[in-house]
């Protein structure tokens, strides 16, 4: 299963298949990971767009996540 631009949303099999094998536990740790390394991302593109911003602003932008 090949993904298609307009598909991007579709699971291949095999991710699929891995992620059917996890508890619900192991889901939601995964998705809490997921969740953090995206706040970091965002802080970090928050500070490299802005470095005229303090980490004070920074800091409330992060809580807004």
């Amino acid at each position: 299963m090949g993904i298609e631009k307009r598909n991007s949303e579709i699971i291949d099999d095999t991710m699929a298949h891995a992620v059917r094998d996890e508890t619900p536990q192991q889901r939601l740790a995964i998705a809490f990971k997921m969740w953090n390394l995206a706040k970091v991302l965002l802080t970090n593109y928050l500070r490299s767009q802005h470095p005229e911003w303090g980490e004070r602003i920074i800091r409330i932008c992060e809580a807004e996540l």
